[in-house]
């Protein structure tokens, strides 16, 4: 008689064949529960077109300004390994030959696809006809005005026309020497106190660019001022309280650069303070690695609130690009939050999407009061007139703090720049 086959239980059933089945239903039951989820399309990899890749004649030009055309090679590989039907090709250009300058000066045909823009630019560019609406490719996109660190998105909205994306942002902050002030002043009235504290650590308590209209603006906007419904004894008092830190020997009364770069400023301990932007990070780090762990930075100073001028760059698409679709997919590829961190990390540009601060940016000392300022975020308005009304206050506040002009003279001066502003504008 034959051998009976070798069984295991009463079910007669091979054990190695069970494994087998059973092995092959847990694959099963793992694919069909994580099928949704390659069927899903992600936020991140939503694109504004749906079509196959097409593989473009032509590489996509884009035009960059200063450092930034010289760093984005730390992002192209891989934007382009990501997209291969495009050939990106950087023009360097410089911060002193705006973008509307530039394009005026040549035929349409040669136009880049794409510029970074400055941004105080854009009401010029878009009166002159010279960039995109962006409305038709936010239609179809996953990048949203609420993504963004406050008012970053009006900066670049104009006309009721959204013109560009925000980049990166420009944001004001107290850098510190935390071993020359354990406690950084919190008002100003506590800055103002510096002068009667004054250690022989250091020789002035603060600097900063007093000739910069940008820095007064931040007092009166501190102070509960506006532009577009300016009031006069907030105007007033803001006035001398900017001359009063100059008399008072609380900034030094030569140049911000006082001969030497900022950062030396900082680092050597001239003065213990300084306010201004995120450009000197970097240079701090890189420079002065002596003081790394001496210095630290936090919010502005407060008067009945406080508050950042708002500035920095984004992307904006000329009117007589080549492909603009291909623009649009870059600007997305630079909105997200991962290559928005990694620029950060490479360049040291604040991101403009507020998902990129995380923890590890907010609670970096060197990094703390930006983080802390990104809600106390203001900007002049979008508006051709307002370079002129801002050279017009560089004016008036040189010849105030010289002496040339009185209190009341500046104030005057000041309010009658502004009455070209209109009332309805009241968040300026």
């Amino acid at each position: 008689m034959p051998e009976e086959p070798e069984t295991t239980g009463a079910s007669g059933r091979n054990p190695l064949l069970l494994l087998l089945l059973l092995y092959s239903a847990l694959v099963t039951a793992a694919l069909v529960a994580l099928l949704p989820y390659y069927l899903d399309v992600t936020r991140e990899n939503r694109s504004f077109s749906s079509s196959p890749p097409v593989t473009y004649p032509e590489p996509l030009i884009i035009w960059l300004y200063g450092t930034e055309s010289e760093m984005v090679h730390t992002i192209l590989p891989f934007f382009q390994r990501a997209y291969r039907q495009y050939e990106v090709r950087v023009v360097p250009k410089t911060w002193s030959s705006p973008a509307a300058v530039d394009l005026v000066a040549l035929p349409p045909d040669l136009w880049p696809d794409l510029i970074q823009i400055g941004s105080t630019w854009l009401p010029e560019l878009a009166d002159k006809d010279l960039i995109l609406p962006l409305d038709p490719y936010l239609s179809h996109s996953f990048i949203e005005a609420s993504d963004f660190a406050k008012n970053s998105w009006s900066l670049y909205r104009y006309r009721n026309h959204q013109y560009a994306i925000p980049w990166y942002i420009d944001v004001r902050a107290l850098y510190y020497r935390s071993d020359l002030l354990p406690s950084p002043p919190k008002t100003w009235n506590e800055v103002l106190r510096l002068r009667r504290t004054r250690s022989r650590k250091y020789r002035y308590p603060l600097t900063f660019a007093l000739d910069d209209p940008k820095n007064f603006l931040m007092l009166y906007w501190a102070a509960g001022g506006t532009l577009s419904r300016p009031d006069p004894l907030v105007l007033k008092k803001s006035l001398k309280r900017y001359k009063q830190l100059l008399l008072s020997r609380i900034v030094p009364s030569g140049p911000f650069e006082n001969t030497r770069d900022p950062e030396a400023v900082l680092a050597s301990g001239y003065c213990a303070a300084m306010i201004s932007g995120p450009w000197h990070l970097r240079a701090l780090e890189r420079e002065f690695p002596q003081v790394s762990d001496s210095w630290a930075t936090a919010p502005l100073p407060a008067d009945s609130t406080t508050v950042s001028f708002l500035g920095g760059a984004g992307w904006a698409i000329p009117k007589h690009a080549k492909n603009p679709e291909g623009a649009w997919t870059f600007i997305e590829y630079m909105t997200h939050v991962e290559r928005q961190k990694e620029w950060w990390r490479a360049v040291g540009n604040l991101p403009a999407v507020q998902a990129a601060w995380d923890s590890s940016i907010e609670t970096n000392p060197h990094l703390a009061g930006f983080a802390a300022m990104l809600s106390h975020l203001r900007h002049p308005p979008v508006d051709p007139r307002w370079n002129e009304t801002e050279r017009e206050w560089k004016n008036i506040l040189d010849d105030y703090t010289s002496g040339k002009i009185t209190l009341t003279r500046a104030r005057t001066e000041m309010l009658r720049s502004l009455k070209w502003l209109r009332s309805n504008n009241s968040n300026l």
